[in-house]
């Protein structure tokens, strides 16, 4: 059926608006393919596929190979304080406490209303 939608921005905004639900049912495999397609049509979205990338990294216990997912999304999206707070997030769990706390403020002076969602991350970077 998506194949057979006619205008690649439509077809777009489908992928993208389904990889979004996947992502919050933490469907993580399926949000990556969608995100795949979604970047394969406009490759403005490459960042949000690495972003969902170090997510997945991250849900699987893997926190180095987190950063680097992160690092590249930040490259490709400077401005998404999601992604630099889950690099934040991953960098704790590697004992990275001063790099932790310096992407999740960061994060936090980008979008404040992330600071609620990260708050016990926040305090144990800083040693709290």
């Amino acid at each position: 059926l998506l194949d057979r939608v006619p205008s690649r921005s439509t077809q777009t905004r489908v992928y993208w608006t389904r990889s979004t639900v996947y992502r919050y049912l933490k469907a993580r495999d399926q949000e990556i393919a969608d995100l795949e397609k979604t970047a394969a049509l406009d490759p403005s979205y490459q960042g949000r596929l690495r972003h969902a990338g170090g997510l997945r990294d991250l849900d699987e216990g893997r926190p180095a190979d987190a950063v680097r997912e992160f690092t590249a999304a930040l490259a490709e999206e400077p401005e998404h304080a999601d992604s630099l707070c889950e690099r934040g997030k991953a960098k704790l769990l590697l004992g990275d406490r001063p790099g932790a706390l310096e992407d999740l403020e960061a994060g936090f002076r980008k979008r404040p209303e992330l600071k609620p969602y990260y708050q016990s991350e926040w305090r144990r970077a800083k040693g709290e």
